[in-house]
Formats: structure tokens, C-alpha cells, sequence
């Protein structure tokens, strides 16, 4: 795996062969100079563009000398590479180009379509992906169920191949995506009784952590489905299983909980915020609260002072959201504050969004039940009119009533003032 010192050898002899067959020569040794050095290329972090620029000298090559010197399957090695390398890069529709064309030339070398082989199901794999990043949903659906029914030809039904399980845990993102739910669910549930039955001691650490990302998923299905208590029983499972192998540090002694273990792990953070979100959808606050409070206070030490991610603002959301619900309006404030602030970092100062315009919602709310009726109507102002802009006049009737009743609910009957306001801020929304 000295791939620096790969490198410096590879670049000698290309450079010794074009002294030797001329600087523009095509000829198949200097093809494979090149093939070998755009994979020592790929081997090496962020050298993807090094490696495409190898590959395509290699291919100009091998299609100008085919059948005199290069070999279909000298063609695949180079194109099949190409795919990857195209990935790599963000270039999809070019991966997708050179995987299919690999695809067809390898069923051609192993004996036309009905060929079944460990690279054909890998290709299809790829092609699955390559077509979820484009988001053709039922292509990609399509290559994921062809890979994994050649997975399972080839090692058995209840095989426990890393690619196999890899393929199934693709095709069952892909379902989540598009909101198939209990289709998503089936595959996660099939995942994890395989993972189940593993035991590997040297990767005993991997394993648990893939383990924790199926948890996780099921996890999230479930609360999709409404089943809260499965859901709730699967994210914990995900907990436990990160925490045996998640390294803990101290936290610094200007932390606010100086002698307490902060694990510096996104993933733990994430599960942990998981934990509480689906606590305070059961209605169970105390937990929900302690494992908000926690996941909020990994994402302040993995970020830093003053870091953003969007993670840290669905934190900061939940426990808002959680004060709220326990008529601690001053805390919510501040968290909805927090959580605006974060977000419009993300997003741009300037940036609409529903998360934005919920947000704002939210934190008028807690200013109106904290006496602050002015900021409460500049904060729902400021929703409404983000909202008209992303989903039209119609969709702001909801808002409005609800406004208008923590108003009359608040103080009385101030649907007058509350009118006037509005024809001072745009005439137009009284038309609602």
C-alpha cells in the first residue's frame, strides 16, 4: 500500500516508454503504464482527477489499437474504472455511461445476458446507486433488486456477503426516500437479522456501528409509521450499540459540565437527538429533555465555538419545542432564537424556507406568551409572508386562525388590533 512510492516508479516508466515508442504512441504498454497508474491515483485521497486523467489516455489507446492489440476485456478494465472514477468526481451521468457500457461488455466476455458473476451483480450495484444520486427512483430500484437476486444466486438466500447486505441496505434507503415505508422497513428488519448472526472479533467495531445505522433506519420507519414505541425501542438499540464503541474526552472546564465525558462522535450525537425527539412524542419529557440536552451539548463541542450544522438546529428546535409544551417560555425562547440563528447561518441571511418560516412561527409564539405581542406579530409577519412566497396565499389560512386565536387567547379580543396591524404591514393578506 505505498502508493506514493507506486506513483513515482509508474511515472518513470510511462515517461520511459514514450521516450522509447514516441510521445504520442499508442501502444498497449503504455496503455497499462497508464491503467495502473490511474488506479494508484484512485488509491490515494482526492487524486480522482489525477486517476480520470490516466483512464481516458488509457482508453483513447486501447479503442484505437482494439482489435490489433487490446482485448474487450483490456476495454473493461479501463471503462470499468471510468465509473468510478466519474463518481467520485460528482459526474453521474458519466458513470452511469461507462457502467452500462462495462455492464455490456462483461456480459459479452461471460456469456451474454443471462451471465451470473460476482462483478456483473457489483456493476448492477453501482448502477443502482448512480441512479438514486440522479434520483431516477425506478431504475435504480430496478439494478438494486437485479443485484441482489444475482448476490443471492451466487453466495445463497440467507448469504451474509458485505455486498450482498451493502446492495439491501441501499435498496431500502432508496424505498425510505421516496417514502415506502413499510417496503423500506421489510428490507431494514431482513438486514438486521443477518447482522445479527456475524461475528467477526477483528471487525467487531465496524459491525456494531453498521448495526447501529440499520437500528437507527428501523428507528426512523417506524416513526414515520406512527408506531412510536417500536420506534422508540430500535433508536435505543442504536444507542447502545454506538456507545461500546464510541471513544469518550473530557470536555474542557469552560464546558458548563466540565467533568462530564463528551463523546466525539456526529453519529452518537445524531442517534442520542433520535433518542429524545421520540421521548418527546411519547410525552415522556424528563427523558426527552435529558437526551436533547446531551446530544445538544456533543454537537456544541464537535462544532465548536459558534459552529453550524443543520443537526444542531433540529436540536435546538426539539428542545424548543419541548419548553414550550411545559409553559417554559423563556427558555423556548431562547432555544427558537438559537435555532433561527443557526439556520439562517446555513441558509443564507436572505434564504426562505418552511423550516425558517416554522421557526419564526414558533418563537412569535413564545414571545406573545411571554407579554411580547409586538415581536410575536413582526415574527408571524415575517412567517406569512415567507410562506406566501414559497406556497401561495391559500396555504396561510391555518396560520392565520391560529395567530389570530393565541391572540384573542392571550389577551382578550384583539382581532382589531390584530387587523389593523396587518393593513399597516400588507393590505393585501386581510383579503385571507
Amino acid at each position: 500500500h505505498q502508493y506514493h512510492k507506486s506513483k513515482t516508479y509508474l511515472t518513470e516508466a510511462l515517461q520511459l516508454g514514450r521516450n522509447f515508442y514516441g510521445p504520442h504512441a499508442m501502444n498497449m504498454v503504455l496503455a497499462g503504464i497508464l491503467n495502473d497508474l490511474a488506479k494508484t491515483e484512485l488509491s490515494l485521497d482526492h487524486h480522482s482527477k489525477e486517476a480520470e486523467y490516466y483512464d481516458l489516455q488509457s482508453l483513447e489507446i486501447k479503442q484505437r489499437v482494439s482489435g490489433t492489440g487490446a482485448t474487450k476485456e483490456d476495454l473493461f478494465e479501463t471503462i470499468h474504472e471510468l465509473g468510478f472514477v466519474s463518481f467520485d468526481l460528482g459526474r453521474y451521468n458519466d458513470a452511469h455511461h461507462y457502467f452500462v457500457k462495462a455492464l455490456h461488455i462483461r456480459r459479452q466476455l461471460d456469456g451474454g445476458p443471462n451471465a451470473v458473476n460476482k462483478c456483473l451483480a457489483e456493476i448492477l450495484h453501482y448502477l443502482g446507486y448512480v441512479d438514486s444520486k440522479l434520483n431516477r427512483y425506478a431504475k435504480s430500484r430496478s439494478y438494486y433488486l437485479e443485484a441482489i437476486q444475482m448476490y443471492r444466486r451466487i453466495f445463497g438466500e440467507n448469504t451474509k456477503d458485505r455486498f450482498f447486505l451493502s446492495a439491501l441496505d441501499d435498496i431500502a434507503v432508496l424505498e425510505m426516500r421516496h417514502g415506502n415505508f413499510e417496503e423500506s422497513r421489510l428490507h431494514f428488519l431482513k438486514i438486521l437479522k443477518l447482522k445479527g448472526g456475524i461475528v467477526d472479533a477483528q471487525d467487531a467495531t465496524q459491525q456494531q456501528q453498521e448495526l447501529a445505522g440499520t437500528l437507527n433506519h428501523l428507528g426512523y420507519l417506524e416513526k414515520k409509521l406512527g408506531r412510536y414505541e417500536k420506534s422508540r425501542f430500535y433508536y435505543l438499540g442504536a444507542l447502545e450499540c454506538h456507545q461500546q464503541t464510541t471513544p469518550h474526552r473530557s470536555s474542557s472546564s469552560s464546558s458548563s459540565s466540565s467533568n462530564t465525558g463528551v463523546v466525539i462522535n456526529k453519529s452518537l450525537a445524531s442517534i442520542m437527538h433520535n433518542v429524545g425527539h421520540i421521548n418527546y412524542l411519547l410525552g415522556r419529557y424528563d427523558e426527552a429533555k435529558s437526551y436533547l440536552e446531551k446530544s445538544l451539548q456533543m454537537q456544541r463541542y464537535i462544532n465548536g465555538p459558534g459552529g453550524t450544522h443543520i443537526q444542531l438546529a433540529l436540536t435546538l428546535r426539539c428542545l424548543g419545542s419541548l419548553e414550550f409544551d411545559l409553559d417554559r417560555y423563556q427558555q423556548s425562547r431562547l432555544y427558537y432564537q438559537e435555532a433561527l440563528q443557526v439556520t439562517r447561518q446555513i441558509m443564507g441571511a436572505n434564504a426562505k424556507s418552511q423550516d425558517l418560516a416554522n421557526i419564526l412561527l414558533y418563537l412569535g409564539f413564545s414571545e406573545l406568551h411571554l407579554g411580547h405581542r409586538e415581536q410575536y406579530m413582526s415574527h408571524f409577519m415575517e412567517a406569512l409572508e415567507m410562506k406566501r412566497q414559497i406556497n401561495g396565499a391559500a396555504v396561510m389560512n391555518a396560520d392565520l386562525a391560529r395567530a389570530m386565536q393565541n391572540l384573542s387567547n392571550g389577551n382578550g379580543n384583539n382581532r382589531s388590533h390584530f387587523t389593523q396591524f396587518l393593513e399597516n404591514r400588507n393590505p393585501s393578506i386581510c383579503a385571507l
